[in-house]
This record gives structure tokens, sequence and C-alpha cells, in this order.
């Protein structure tokens, strides 16, 4: 689970996979504008990803929201800037 906190422009959160994969990333404000998008891998096993936020994005509320390939729900998390 990412830390609810963005720090130094990054959110970092661990993942435990029993096969290799990818997902894509939504970061999106308050009125659910997406403000930036990536598709990332993860190999089998534990592993910290991070991801780099727009240094740019003013502090504020923000929301994550995590789509893994194979999976019919999306995760979503509110973050703090």
């Amino acid at each position: 689970m990412p830390t609810n906190d963005i720090s130094n422009n990054q959110i970092s959160f661990l993942v435990y996979a029993a096969l290799k994969g990818n997902f894509n990333y939504f970061i999106f404000d308050e009125s659910g504008r997406i403000l930036q998008t990536n598709k990332l891998n993860y190999q089998i096993g534990s592993q910290q990803i991070i991801i780099n936020i727009n240094a740019n994005l003013p502090k504020g509320i923000y929301f994550l929201k995590l789509l893994i390939e194979n999976t019919k729900a999306p995760f979503v998390f509110k973050m703090i800037k």
C-alpha cells in the first residue's frame, strides 16, 4: 500500500507478486482530472515500486489509481502533497 504522503516528488509502495505482470497507473486530482499516467511492470517476488510525481503539482490532495492486469477492480489510494 502506498504511503499517504508524496515525499521528494515520489510515491513508493511494495508489490508482492506470484507472477510477473504489468499495471497502469493514473494520478488525478480531486475533480477527477488525470494529471499523469504510465505503464509499469513488476517481477515475481517482492519489490519496491517508485513513481515519480510531477514536481510542478501544487500542494493538495491527489489520488493514485492502479489497474493491474488480470484483476477486475482497480486500487485507489489518496495522497497528500
